[in-house]
């Protein structure tokens, strides 16, 4: 059978011939792996690198099949981070679905995973609940990278030679003697070879890729082994820019370089929008023909003081529904290094002196409670403007003169030529910020952090959803020479020891529950604490969830949302309830978190509490390692002396606003 990649065919479509070796190099570096049994995963994210990548990948694993059938499947594996640019969200469906289609079409082994952070993970149960604040330009690590891309890809990836073997073990008791041999070969090779990720990274990129490649020791084409033992192969590194567009501009299905597509004008499209210039390429290899725009997540803090391609895109009226994601963006940046909307009491205490550290941490519950109903008021809006350009359809569809409520609409209609397939497109709500499963994530956060009083987000969620309340992103007065500021040093408060004599999770029902007559249960004594379930992660029942939103949160913010109660009521709730599930194992580290919640609550040193306050009550960093080295056991309880307000505090940074 004649192979469907061929040099002589990309020279007749006019590729250069440097391409055409490169191209050719990458294909037999493919085939070579799958020769040799390799089981291989591509990774992508559909921007042009590594869409070019996987389409030299697919066309090297669509010939091997076309040899022989009985092949490992190729893995394609994406990420999903929950906050990507809405349209770069839509072109990766839609990227799928075509690759979907081509390999159906064609009896093609792939399979396609997508991985997606953990709830506890994800971007707004992290930030919004309390556990982190976003990643910005100057922050020391990227790990939003890595919590909701690269984590997400790994846990994905190790579950795929399992995966295989369940699946040949399958095949080996159904399979005919012809193939039985074969698939066993197969099955053994999973033994014998780990997967390699092929990647579309390139040298070329940037000069700061060009050095993570090199720290890395990666050759175009040769598998590196990385810090945690995964392989990896960079199968177009030496490809540049130009070299990139060439494949994309000339691959298709049925073209003369076989894709799953037929055509990457999607993608030349998003490049465009994201610059505002067409990427044409040509043999010449004119340099300045190349787009080397990147994307970014829709609400990426990393990108500094504007994102520069979500920014061109909103230039364009198709683009200005995303408007108030980019809104969203700019308030985080601008209010990096307001640390009034930050808390400053650790979640830990030091083990050996008994203080907590007094510094600028996490956003305040008052920050992530406006955050909250910020993004649960732009997901409304959303929907309402949905809803209104499917209105604007249906008037259209019945002959009446429309009066369009989309300003691209009005654009289109205006130049006598409506876009109706888009309109048709648009008509449906395009992204959702918070989803209902995280609401009651971030609830449950905030309860555990001694954060509000129970169940304030669930009253947020209510309020604008059912009551009509919308939250405005305030227009924020950015800080001059805001790069000369930094983060001030710690300082320490003693916190007394947890009074109390129950358990943190305590729970009056569950023993009420337990000493009904009758029924085997163990002794109930102040350590019992509320019934739960665990899961492999934190989690969320869904069937839980809907029956508290659509008849229990009324009762519960009737009853609770007064004042009278401590947060930990709402963490009782909902594992009592079955809403959340904690993660195996994990019950000790919530009952910490919620103790020393309670402590700093009984010490006045809640998280809402000004910082002018603790600082009246603080040490110095040099007194607390002082205390510290003098300290010979872990004490319980270590008196500091107390500050007045007015007095200096010599710290010489941002505290000194605060200490005046």
């Amino acid at each position: 059978m004649t192979a469907l990649f061929s040099t002589d065919k990309l020279l007749d479509a006019k590729f250069s011939s440097e391409t055409v070796e490169k191209i050719a190099a990458a294909y037999r570096a493919v085939r070579d792996l799958i020769e040799k049994d390799v089981p291989l995963a591509v990774a992508v994210s559909f921007g042009k690198d590594s869409t070019a990548m996987l389409t030299i990948a697919l066309l090297a694993h669509h010939d091997a099949v076309r040899e022989n059938p009985l092949r490992h499947p190729l893995t394609v594996q994406t990420a999903d981070t929950g906050i990507e640019n809405p349209v770069i969200h839509q072109h990766v469906q839609s990227q799928i679905s075509l690759l979907e289609r081509y390999a159906r079409r064609h009896a093609i082994p792939l399979r396609i995973r997508v991985g997606r952070p953990t709830l506890a993970s994800s971007w707004m149960t992290a930030v919004i609940g309390m556990r982190k604040v976003p990643t910005f330009s100057n922050s020391a690590s990227r790990d939003c990278s890595v919590e909701l891309k690269a984590r997400p890809n790994l846990r994905e990836l190790r579950k795929l030679v399992p995966e295989l073997k369940a699946e040949y073990e399958a095949m080996l008791r159904t399979a005919e003697p012809g193939d039985f041999f074969r698939i066993s070969e197969l099955a053994a090779s999973l033994d014998r070879e780990s997967v390699v990720t092929l990647l579309g990274t390139r040298f070329s990129e940037s000069t700061s890729r060009a050095g993570r490649m090199d720290r890395r020791g990666d050759a175009a084409r040769a598998i590196t082994v990385t810090a945690d033992g995964q392989r990896t192969l960079p199968l177009i590194a030496d490809f540049d820019t130009d070299e990139v567009w060439e494949c994309l501009a000339l691959a298709g299905e049925g073209r003369a370089l076989e894709a799953y597509a037929p055509n990457f004008d999607q993608t030349r499209d998003l490049y465009r929008a994201a610059t505002g210039e067409c990427p044409v390429v040509s043999s010449g290899k004119s340099a300045a023909s190349a787009c080397g725009s990147r994307f970014g997540c829709a609400l990426c803090t990393v990108s500094g003081s504007s994102d520069k391609s979500m920014t061109i895109m909103l230039r364009d009226p198709k683009y200005a529904w995303m408007q108030p994601l980019n809104d969203l963006r700019d308030f985080l940046v601008e209010t990096q290094y307001d640390l009034d909307r930050r808390r400053w009491t650790a979640r830990t205490t030091d083990p050996v002196t008994g203080h907590v550290r007094i510094q600028a941490d996490v956003y305040s519950p008052a920050m992530v409670q406006e955050l909250l109903g910020i993004c649960l008021t732009i997901d409304a809006r959303e929907k309402e403007r949905a809803a209104a350009l499917d209105e604007d359809l249906w008037a259209y569809y019945a002959g009446e003169a429309v009066s369009w409520s989309d300003p691209y609409m009005r654009a289109t209609a205006a130049a006598g030529t409506p876009d109706i397939a888009w309109a048709t497109r648009m008509a449906k709500p395009q992204f959702q910020l918070v989803n209902p499963e995280q609401v009651l994530a971030i609830d449950f956060m905030w309860a555990r952090y001694g954060a509000s009083v129970p169940f304030e987000a669930l009253h947020i969620w209510r309020d604008v959803t059912k009551r009509g309340v919308r939250f405005e992103i305030p227009k924020i007065e950015v800080q001059p020479n805001r790069r000369d500021l930094r983060m001030p040093e710690p300082r320490w408060v003693a916190l007394p020891a947890n009074e109390r004599m129950l358990h943190p999770l305590y729970d009056p029902l569950t023993t009420f529950y337990y000493e009904r007559p009758g029924r085997d249960v163990p002794a109930v004594t102040a350590q019992t604490c509320v019934e739960h379930q665990e899961e492999e992660t934190f989690s969320v029942d869904g069937e839980s969830a809907h029956m508290i939103f659509e008849f229990e949160a009324d009762r519960l913010l009737d009853v609770y949302y007064n004042g009278r109660f401590e947060p930990t009521v709402a963490v009782q709730f909902y594992l009592r309830f079955g809403t959340i599930a904690l993660a195996a194992g994990r019950l000790q580290e919530l009952a910490n978190t919620v103790d020393h919640a309670q402590r700093l609550t009984d010490a006045g040193l809640g998280p809402g509490t000004p910082a002018a306050e603790l600082l009246a009550r603080s040490i110095s960093d040099g007194e607390h390692n002082r205390l510290k080295a003098a300290t010979m056991i872990p004490a319980r309880v270590v008196p500091a002396p107390r500050r007045q307000a007015n007095m200096p505090i010599g710290q010489g940074d941002l505290f000194a606003s605060l200490a005046a």
